[in-house]
């Protein structure tokens, strides 16, 4: 059973289409937290790492 979450902001149904073309293996991940205010800067630490860094994942370009 897959849990649906942030279906209004993408396609997350058409991107998981689109990848099970390639046959992946999906493994879950998780992050921890000591508190829910390290939360935030732990998803942008996470996101910059994933996008290659704040100045390319906040561009608009």
């Amino acid at each position: 059973m897959q849990v649906q979450r942030g279906g209004s902001f993408h396609n997350f149904q058409g991107l998981r289409a689109f990848k099970d073309k390639f046959d992946p293996e999906w493994q879950p991940r998780y992050i921890a937290v000591p508190s829910a205010w390290s939360l935030p800067p732990a998803l942008l630490d996470a996101t910059a790492l994933i996008g290659g860094g704040l100045r390319k994942t906040l561009s608009k370009s």
